[in-house]
């Protein structure tokens, strides 16, 4: 009778003591402004674009992170040149604020609409990061790592002269 079991039985044992390095893949590095932050959860293909992790991102590169999570998903803010930028898994469209959450500034759709990442992340599109948000990031598929450069990124006032004219921006 014990025969019977020892064979299946190892095999699982077998199959779960691999688990761990294909867990391991569900990983990537993170780097701000070329020093090591650690592993974060690694993008998620979602339709044809890849998803990255929101909140461990702006974590990782020194900025607070508020994430709430409820029955219709999580939802991720973060504060940033003085805005309050997120998303939420499932929804296609993330309202900015003032940080203070009193003044709307604009609503920003997704081209792909974010989605939930294990059980505590959004995944959105690194363009949203990089284009909509300003902070300076990068994907390097060869080495899964997820580059911030915070140098290059928006400074925390953006003063912007457009054009000849002497006309300013200033935010914040």
């Amino acid at each position: 009778m014990i025969k019977k079991w020892f064979i299946p039985l190892f095999l699982v044992f077998l199959f779960v003591s691999g688990a761990p390095s294909a867990f391991a893949q569900d990983e990537v590095t993170l780097q701000v402004d070329g020093n090591h932050k650690g592993s974060i959860p690694a993008p998620v293909l979602s339709g044809d674009v890849l998803m990255f992790p929101f909140a461990e991102i702006f974590q990782g590169a020194g900025y607070d992170v508020e994430t709430k999570t409820n029955s219709a998903g999580i939802e991720v803010k973060v504060i940033y040149t003085g805005l309050a930028y997120g998303a939420h898994s499932g929804i296609d469209h993330y309202a900015i604020f003032d940080e203070a959450g009193q003044y709307y500034y604009w609503t920003t759709e997704f081209t792909e609409t974010p989605i939930r990442i294990g059980t505590t992340s959004v995944g959105v599109p690194l363009d949203y990061i990089r284009y909509e948000i300003g902070l300076d990031v990068s994907w390097n598929d060869q080495t899964k790592t997820i580059h911030v450069n915070t140098a290059s990124s928006k400074p925390e006032n953006v003063h912007e002269m457009i054009g000849n004219h002497g006309l300013y921006l200033q935010i914040n």
